[in-house]
């Protein structure tokens, strides 16, 4: 099996983050497979390098805020600015591909991170995965980054992961108290949430697949000997994870 630390490349992805530690567990079953993925923030073009030496056979688009670059590796490429809804809402609704993977590495500012993933999540695949990579910027407090100016303690991604976790794990609740606070604009995007990692730097998305959806039930479904009406139990009540959940 092909290893990305032993491919030779430019790329900081594993000679400073070490991304490799945690990317390979989820983008292994896409090496020699025709996949098409679609990669934000260019810059230098060293990670194109590095993902047609992993993948193979991978097609790449490419999205950044500078001019096109030209790369002959590329298949298509979008000029677009990670800091514009608008634009962001554009590509989702007038691009009618369907990416296998997609990978966030343009401005690290954390709002523009979630506001790409709520709607970019979208176009990813069934089963596809979607990774958000210098998550660090999330304690950063007031800080610049690439000419953006930005504040961890008014919105930090970690803000919204404690809630995602919440979310994905509601499954035999009904729909009607299914909502999350905080949530209802991007309930969408959550309840297509199979699973999340944590890495250093990273958070990894798994999107739900239909080979999975015999798993996905509802409260009526589950036919455990030993469920309990946790709604009616107080001492589960108590506790203080569930406490905003379980009304």
């Amino acid at each position: 099996m092909k290893n990305l630390e032993n491919i030779p490349t430019k790329s900081d992805k594993i000679s400073h983050h070490g991304y490799h530690r945690f990317y390979e567990r989820f983008l292994a079953p896409f090496v020699g497979k025709n996949i098409l993925m679609l990669e934000l923030g260019y810059e230098n073009g060293y990670s194109i390098e590095l993902w047609k030496k992993y993948f193979e056979e991978v097609r790449i688009h490419s999205i950044d805020i500078s001019e096109n670059p030209n790369d002959a590796r590329i298949e298509k490429y979008y000029q677009i600015d990670q800091s514009c809804n608008e634009q962001l809402e554009n590509f989702t609704k007038n691009n009618l591909e369907k990416y296998d993977f997609i990978i966030d590495d343009a401005s690290h500012v954390p709002l523009h991170q979630w506001e790409t993933f709520v709607r970019f999540f979208e176009i990813l695949k069934d089963g596809g995965i979607y990774i958000i990579e210098d998550v660090e910027t999330s304690f950063w407090k007031q800080s610049e980054i690439f000419g953006y100016q930005f504040n961890s303690d008014e919105f930090s991604l970690f803000q919204k992961i404690p809630k995602i976790w919440e979310a994905i794990n509601q499954e035999f609740i009904e729909n009607a108290e299914k909502q999350v606070e905080g949530f209802s604009q991007e309930q969408k995007t959550i309840d297509q949430i199979e699973s999340v990692f944590i890495g250093t730097n990273c958070i990894i998305f798994e999107k739900k697949s239909d080979k999975n959806k015999h798993y996905y039930r509802a409260n009526v479904d589950y036919r455990h000997k030993g469920f309990i009406n946790f709604k009616k139990s107080e001492q589960f009540k108590k506790k203080s994870f569930f406490s905003k959940i379980f009304k």
